[in-house]
């Protein structure tokens, strides 16, 4: 099992340095998109007690105080993807609140060739944007080994024996590809104490581009899946420590 380092989301994290970028770690049995799935706003915790409403912690309050706007380039808290309590002193006038108000950019699911679906950008995409929130059923290590015998089932790892699947629970965000040569990636942010992922674009991405990231793939079936991003760097496969001599690809 692959494995995030990650500190506990709890005690307010130095504010010297940005968060590290969350590489997604997808564990899949044979990916398939065109399965029916429940639509969701927020995450579903199957082996977990759902978090209560997020209260006021001391740290969730930045020192942008006295601006009627929070200055995202000198945030300490957008610094390190925390994001300022929804009741912060800016209110809704705030700008690091953009996960708990929803604040997503304007996407759809369209075909996407070989690929299958893929999740395409209905407006012109800033970079460092935020694109939409990854949610799914938050299951536990074992629940995901046993759903692993299923022929379509794939999952995102969150932390340390916990798993965000997507497979039957998801959003628009369950349709993004993966790409050797990415122009999304996946970030860990902290609202009040609660870990979520947030998808953010690393790029300028036009309109009707495709959104991508890189899966950071780890296939625990014995066949390898095959990658069709089409990008020069593309080794073929998903898994860029794969040895095509090794197996049979699927």
């Amino acid at each position: 099992m692959p494995k995030i380092a990650h500190s506990s989301p709890t005690p307010r994290p130095a504010t010297n340095k940005k968060m590290k970028q969350l590489k997604l770690d997808i564990v899949d049995n044979q990916v398939s998109q065109v399965l029916p799935y429940t639509k969701i706003p927020n995450n579903i915790y199957v082996d977990f007690p759902q978090p209560k409403p997020t209260a006021k912690i001391d740290w969730s309050d930045c020192n942008c105080s006295g601006q009627k706007h929070c200055c995202l380039n000198g945030c300490e808290l957008h610094e390190v993807d925390i994001e300022c309590h929804i009741k912060a002193h800016g209110g809704v006038d705030c700008g690091n609140q953009k996960l708990q108000r929803r604040q997503f950019a304007k996407t759809a699911v369209k075909p996407a060739g070989l690929k299958g679906n893929g999740l395409f950008a209905l407006e012109d995409i800033k970079p460092n944007a935020l694109i939409n929130e990854y949610v799914g059923e938050i299951i536990s290590e074992a629940t995901c080994e046993a759903r692993l015998t299923k022929k379509h089932f794939y999952a995102l790892k969150l932390a340390n024996n916990k798993f965000i699947d997507s497979s039957m629970f998801g959003n628009e965000t369950r349709f993004i590809n993966h790409s050797c040569e990415p122009n999304a990636e996946g970030r860990y942010v902290v609202v009040g104490d609660v870990k979520r992922v947030a998808i953010f674009s690393t790029q300028y991405i036009k309109k009707g581009e495709e959104i991508t990231f890189d899966y950071n793939y780890e296939d625990w079936g014995q066949v390898p899946s095959k990658c069709y991003c089409g990008c020069k760097s593309c080794t073929g496969f998903m898994d860029k420590n794969y040895d095509p001599s090794a197996a049979e690809v699927k």
